[in-house]
């Protein structure tokens, strides 16, 4: 039996996951590649079984908008109207497969040989998987376009840095020329953290004398010194940093994180996960910067800054032009995904339900009611819906499954006394198996929980009326919050102001020291209202108790930032906010992404830490002492499952 066999079987899946690598030889070598729940050690003289006549798995799809069978169900991408919305190109479509976004190299005569696509993959959600990767891995030898040292390895001074006078082109030819002399050895150990957690490498520029701390992490063998010193880095060399000589080249930090996926952005208002990058006008505004309104001061072109960073800091492309950015970035604003099916439910788009991506769309259109979100409401003429209040939405959570419940209880499904009969019908098993199709009540009764469970966020404080009634959870003064005070734009899911980016536990987040995941304060830890009330069953989660957590970011490098004056310090995988905003306040700070399309894309956080739905949940429970049931926990995992 060979490596890819066995590693499926432990997994528990019944079907080969693609290419199969032959194991030979005696010696170990160092390096070992890391697998979900397996630790692979690769042998001198391993031999890898020559794949070339056929891809492991699907890859750069030729027809992105068809659809696509996941793990839990089908996903589709279709076509909404920034697609045609460009100010250089007005009534031409741009989501085509010629677009900058879908090409190697942008476009442009250089780079590494990666596009956007690369860690963006149209089946898998616009992103990448672990299962994905290691496929890739075995039928290249770790050759393939998403294993690149400057942007997937964990140290990108594998052969070597560049200097301050190194010019982008040589950048690029010496990163090529580095990725083609690489030994099957130094592969395994350059790629093993991107396979494992699905992580990829983002150089973030750090200038030590706006900080008001100091960072520093220990030098080790995988991640070489921490910060990178100015220069130093082929993500960002002093070419890219401060072209022509102007401008200050300073050192890199290395944080590792998922890639956020590139559809549905038309409704995000923070782009990236530190919120570096939004929708607002250029340069990028301290983040909430960016009112609501017709006349919001949207980013001109749409998101300039963020599409031609990426080109040149991720694939190394030449500085792409106004109209390759322009097209790649109503690409990005103009296809939307979605599940269409989820397990032997069925189609999601069914009369009175609004699942599946054309609801997306018409959202965007104007056709449904969109959440109101920096695009939506501005101007058409600046690539938005021209849609501000009321023609827009400030109601929270999830109205997309509302048909899938027992007609008596479809109607003010938002009400008090609705939601509070919703919960008691969800929680009664006899009632469930009389109304019929189970996994479609699931899918229900798992919306209610995420708009209407409270959870323990200390900041929302407690209702001592509560809606539903207090006392309906068994807590005297159920919390205020639910999962849509962060999650908050209606129907999508991320929150719809740039400057909701938080760090939502004691120890800095799911970026928190691994060694916090066991044992470690949770949110409801802080609550006030627990210490006079230790029975009370949102105050029953204290503690962490999450190996899994643990054992996957134990696998990151782990950063010190201490506060300047103050002495005061924090422990991190990632830094967050921190970096932009050089605010030690702000470490650990990330945004609430985008929850469409969910299920399609494991792992889960920032960082990987969760390798299931089931385990997100899990965090979220323990985290914030929901208290949830078996059942209500399963349905919870149900309706993420129908992004």
């Amino acid at each position: 039996m060979n490596w890819r066999e066995n590693f499926v079987r432990s997994r528990g899946h019944s079907r080969p996951l693609g290419s199969l690598v032959t194991l030979a030889g005696a010696a170990v070598i160092a390096a070992v590649l890391m697998l979900p729940g397996e630790l692979l050690t690769l042998q001198t003289g391993t031999v890898l079984a020559d794949n070339s006549a056929g891809a492991p798995s699907i890859v750069d799809p030729p027809n992105p908008f068809r659809v696509f069978n996941t793990d839990t169900g089908t996903i589709q991408t279709v076509k909404g109207p920034n697609c045609l919305n460009t100010p250089t190109q007005s009534g031409i479509d741009v989501c085509t497969t010629s677009n900058p976004f879908l090409t190697e190299n942008f476009g442009t005569p250089q780079g590494n040989g990666q596009d956007c696509e690369t860690c963006h993959q149209p089946q898998l959600g616009w992103s990448i998987t672990p299962r994905f990767l290691a496929d890739q891995f075995a039928a290249t030898r770790g050759s393939a376009e998403p294993f690149r040292v400057n942007d997937t390895a964990t140290d990108p001074r594998v052969c070597g840095a560049p200097t301050a006078t190194t010019s982008q082109a040589q950048n690029a030819a010496n990163v090529n020329a580095c990725v083609a002399s690489m030994s099957l050895a130094q592969n395994v150990s350059a790629y093993q953290l991107f396979i494992q957690l699905g992580i990829h490498r983002i150089a973030i520029k750090d200038n030590p004398a706006l900080d008001d701390f100091t960072i520093s992490a220990p030098t080790t063998a995988e991640f070489g010194v921490l910060p990178i010193p100015p220069g130093q880095d082929s993500q960002q060399p002093c070419s890219v940093q401060a072209p022509g000589g102007v401008g200050t080249c300073v050192q890199t930090v290395s944080v590792f994180r998922r890639p956020l996926v590139t559809t549905n952005t038309f409704f995000a208002s923070s782009v990236l996960w530190d919120g570096r990058q939004n929708v607002c006008v250029a340069p990028t505004p301290t983040p909430g910067a960016c009112p609501s309104g017709p006349s919001q001061p949207i980013r001109a072109p749409l998101l300039e800054n963020q599409v031609s960073g990426a080109a040149q800091t991720l694939i190394l492309s030449a500085p792409p032009s106004t109209l390759q950015e322009d097209q790649a970035a109503h690409f990005m604003t103009g296809i939307f995904t979605a599940m269409q099916s989820s397990g032997i439910s069925g189609r999601l788009d069914v009369p009175g339900a609004k699942g599946g991506p054309q609801f997306l769309a018409d959202m965007a259109s104007g056709k449904q009611t969109p959440p109101c979100t920096p695009l939506v409401e501005a101007p058409k003429e600046l690539s938005g819906g021209g849609l501000p209040p009321p023609n827009c939405s400030a109601a929270r959570g999830f109205d997309l499954y509302v048909s899938f419940l027992p007609n008596n209880l479809q109607a003010n499904a938002s009400t008090p006394a609705s939601i509070q009969a919703i919960f008691a019908f969800c929680n009664d098993a006899t009632a469930r198996q009389r109304a019929g199709n189970a996994e479609r009540i699931a899918i229900a009764c798992g919306e209610n929980i995420f708009n209407n469970r409270p959870i323990n966020d200390p900041v929302g404080g407690r209702d001592t009326f509560g809606n539903p009634p207090s006392g309906f959870f068994g807590s005297t003064a159920p919390p205020n919050a639910r999962c849509t005070t962060c999650h908050a734009a209606q129907n999508v899911g991320d929150n719809s102001r740039p400057a909701f980016i938080l760090s939502y536990t004691p120890g800095g987040g799911t970026a928190q020291k691994s060694d916090l995941f066991v044992g470690g304060s949770t949110l409801a830890a802080t609550d006030a209202f627990c210490p006079a009330h230790p029975t009370d069953p949102f105050c029953a989660t204290q503690t962490f108790n999450l190996p899994e957590f643990k054992r996957r970011t134990s696998l990151l490098p782990l950063y010190t930032l201490t506060q300047t004056g103050t002495g005061a310090s924090v422990q991190l995988t990632d830094p967050g906010q921190a970096l932009i905003t050089h605010l030690f306040t702000n470490a650990g700070a990330q945004k609430p992404p985008v929850l469409r399309n969910l299920a399609a894309r494991p792992p889960f956080f920032h960082n990987g830490a969760a390798e299931t739905l089931d385990d997100l949940v899990n965090f979220y429970n323990q985290n914030f002492s929901i208290n949830l049931s078996a059942r209500e926990h399963q349905d919870l995992v149900a309706f993420l499952k129908a992004l």
